[in-house]
């Protein structure tokens, strides 16, 4: 994205495995994960999260002692210390569970896809407006993702101790009750994209007269939350239906 799209750099498998083997991402500490900082806080039954059953057996079993104090120093400096961790790779889970742990309707959290594959940036860099170019890999890569940089890899073990989190936390709330909000997610992206996308005004690219102001408009910040006006349209009979049942004090999913 930032290298190959925005700096239209080659993308050739030796400057990928340079690029992954780069001390930056392979350090074991980073500014957010320091093992001075972890604290000896009181666990907490209902947020426990089994570290070692991650630490043995998501990823591989060839950890030091190191990464086994640094996995827990993840927990209790940073999964401890926030309310909900979503993941991108799960962001229809992510956004049923946020809108049920701030009990506001799916209707009022349901967007439009900013930045996918092969679409546009958002032309804030140096670059202006640019294509992004769709992701490829190689075996060479995908063996060296899969082995080496899972290890000594402090984002990696984030990562993973977040995933579980998401699924402690789906656990808590009702597994099913989660996946009827899933469905209801689907449906409700699936309408704003066949009706709200072509009215949406993204940042790129710029075909309109005073096109960076009408964008402004129609987005919350930049790419994010833009045809937001449309989306409350489409879906207010829908909003205002969840709402009810959340002042009342249902817990079903509302169709």
């Amino acid at each position: 994205f930032y290298i190959v799209s925005r700096r239209h750099q080659n993308a050739t498998e030796p400057d990928m495995m340079e690029f992954l083997r780069q001390s930056r991402w392979q350090g074991f500490f980073t500014d957010y994960m320091r093992l001075e900082e972890a604290g000896d806080e009181e666990e907490d039954d209902d947020v426990n999260i089994n570290i070692n059953d991650i630490i043995h057996n998501t990823i591989n079993n060839s950890y030091t002692n190191i990464i086994n104090t640094s996995i827990h120093t993840i927990y209790n400096t940073i999964i401890r210390q926030y309310d909900f961790i979503g993941i991108t790779e799960r962001m229809e889970e992510t956004m049923v569970v946020l809108s049920l742990l701030l009990r506001v309707p799916l209707a009022d959290v349901v967007l439009l896809s900013g930045k996918t594959s092969g679409g546009w940036d958002d032309g804030r860099s140096r670059a202006g407006c640019v294509r992004i170019v769709p992701s490829w890999t190689t075996p060479v890569a995908d063996a060296f993702l899969r082995q080496d940089f899972l290890r000594n890899n402090p984002d990696m073990l984030l990562y993973q101790v977040a995933n579980a989190s998401l699924d402690k936390t789906i656990d808590a709330l009702g597994r099913k009750r989660v996946e009827d909000g899933v469905f209801l997610y689907r449906e409700y992206y699936e309408r704003i994209h066949r009706e709200c996308l072509q009215e949406a005004i993204f940042p790129c690219p710029q075909t309109l007269p005073n096109h960076s102001a009408l964008s402004a408009q129609d987005c919350y910040f930049s790419d994010g939350g833009c045809g937001h006006r449309c989306i409350d349209r489409v879906l207010k009979a829908d909003s205002e239906r969840e709402w009810e049942a959340i002042n009342s004090g249902r817990t079903e999913v509302v169709r």
